[in-house]
């Protein structure tokens, strides 16, 4: 029999588990996008990044990129795709705390 605390631990890694296949799915959108050089493409492919950027926030405590307007949306997509690539394997291996200080040293490098 599984006991509660059996089941949250199990809804706990499977919520986890999907946080991080977000992440990656907006990775290689944002790749695609960027790859196709437009600020149309980079323009769809935003907003999933942004919600994937807010879900490793709150899952996972990552600083959000904080990123000025006035950038083109290509460059914006470029600065979001890179943090990803730092720290994806970070998390998905599940070093939460080094992934949170590689995003924080990435974006004051970038001065996000």
């Amino acid at each position: 029999m599984i006991t509660h605390e059996k089941r949250q631990a199990i809804d706990e890694a499977g919520e986890t588990q999907k946080a991080i296949s977000a992440l990656y799915k907006a990775r290689d959108d944002a790749r695609i996008a960027v790859l196709r050089g437009t600020d149309q493409a980079a323009e769809r492919a935003i907003p999933g990044m942004k919600a994937a950027l807010l879900t490793a926030q709150k899952r996972f405590g990552t600083p959000a990129v904080q990123l000025d307007d006035s950038m083109p949306p290509v460059t914006a997509l470029e600065l979001q795709r890179r943090l990803l690539e730092r720290i994806l394997p970070m998390l998905d291996a599940g070093h939460y705390d080094e992934a949170r200080e590689e995003a924080r040293a990435y974006l004051d490098k970038m001065g996000a």
